[in-house]
């Protein structure tokens, strides 16, 4: 009598495909293991949403700062064409920076930003067992040029606010409103996130004092 054997054959999946390197099904086969040598490689973009929520969730993260990994990520897919774990290398992705910015211009800023976000999101991939190691670590960051930013002088400052309080709002509450908020931006330098994020609690009007997290 023929003895039966148990097989575990790899099935498709539109979260990422079966490569013949590693298989990490092998310690549920007995005696015979048809896929022998293979391993799923995971879709960067799927991985990308698992990485968001996980960030939402457990870490708190904006909105706005998961659009840019999801615009960051989808961005890095369609330079490089890569779009499964097994593809990731440290030399695609070095080529990835390099061309950005020796073809495509990126500023310092754009770099480093883009170097962060990747770095981040590769990072959790090494940790959740999707990556050996991380590709972006032998990444250097550029030195960013001292500059100070362009500015307005206090004629013009003065100026936007007169246009503000002429300007023919739906009704004074708005006037007095959308004034105090450019006000704040002139006079204190607030970036908007922090305009955004702050407390009456955080705003001393006898001492002049505003409190910034």
């Amino acid at each position: 009598m023929r003895k039966q054997l148990k097989m575990c054959l790899p099935t498709p999946s539109p979260y990422g495909r079966w490569s013949r390197n590693r298989c990490f099904e092998h310690q549920l086969c007995t005696e015979y293991c048809p896929c022998d040598g293979q391993y799923f490689c995971m879709n960067i973009m799927y991985l990308a949403e698992r990485f968001c929520e996980d960030a939402a969730y457990m870490k708190g993260y904006t909105l706005t700062t998961l659009q840019r990994y999801r615009r960051t990520l989808k961005y890095f897919c369609k330079m490089t064409g890569l779009e499964d774990t097994e593809t990731i290398t440290a030399s695609a992705v070095r080529t990835f920076f390099f061309e950005g910015r020796s073809q495509r211009h990126w500023s310092g800023v754009t770099f480093i930003t883009y170097r962060k976000t990747l770095k981040v999101f590769f990072q959790w991939c090494t940790k959740a067992g999707f990556l050996s190691a991380n590709p972006v670590d032998g990444i250097e960051k550029p030195r960013l040029e001292k500059k100070i930013p362009p500015k307005l002088t206090q004629s013009e400052s003065e100026r936007l606010l007169e246009l503000i309080d002429n300007y023919p709002w739906e009704n004074s509450f708005l006037r007095h409103r959308n004034h105090a908020i450019f006000a704040t931006f002139l006079m204190a330098g607030l970036r908007k996130q922090e305009l955004l994020n702050l407390k009456f609690t955080e705003v001393d009007i006898l001492n002049t004092t505003i409190y910034v997290r």
